[in-house]
């Protein structure tokens, strides 16, 4: 229950960030990502495709000048947060967290193949606060944006209490 509740305080606070990123469409990873990434897991149900698609985020991650600045003022500015992380979820539990991210991540690509539909079915969940609603009507592709970089920004935040950035 924590767990979850932590995952969702970084999915609300990562609403306000305006980083963003795409995921690469290479599936070549440096072996040592992997390799680290499963040992790390602590015999989770992460897969190896799943260890590769993680892997070719941080990869990237680690090329990014915005991400490694990101990175930096998160350590800074929200250590006190990040040790909450850290003491509150394991490396397992950090691990699927990353993994669920990665897949929410995918997903987003078949919600948004019908923008507009989309900024309905998310309304229907209850998803979209009101204030924002017209805004994400007359302007999908906002949603998709926004959701993807709060996506990215709970991936970082993870990586980041998992010690992998």
């Amino acid at each position: 229950m924590l767990q979850r509740a932590v995952l969702l305080l970084l999915f609300v606070l990562a609403v306000t960030v305006t980083h963003s990123t795409t995921m690469a469409q290479e599936k070549e990873v440096p072996q040592e990502f992997v390799d680290k990434l499963k040992a790390r897991e602590e015999l989770s149900s992460l897969t190896e495709e799943d260890a590769n698609k993680i892997a070719l985020i941080l990869d990237q991650a680690r090329k990014d000048d915005q991400t490694l600045s990101m990175v930096e003022k998160m350590k800074n500015d929200n250590a006190k947060q990040i040790m909450a992380i850290k003491d509150e979820m394991s490396q397992h539990d950090i691990m699927d967290g990353l993994k669920r991210t990665v897949d929410d991540l995918e997903a987003l690509e078949v919600l948004f193949q019908n923008p507009e539909r989309a900024v309905v079915e998310l309304e229907k969940e209850g998803l979209i606060e009101k204030k924002h609603l017209k805004e994400y009507k007359s302007n999908p592709k906002l949603l998709e944006d926004d959701m993807r970089k709060s996506f990215y920004y709970q991936f970082v935040t993870l990586a980041v209490a998992g010690d992998y950035l």
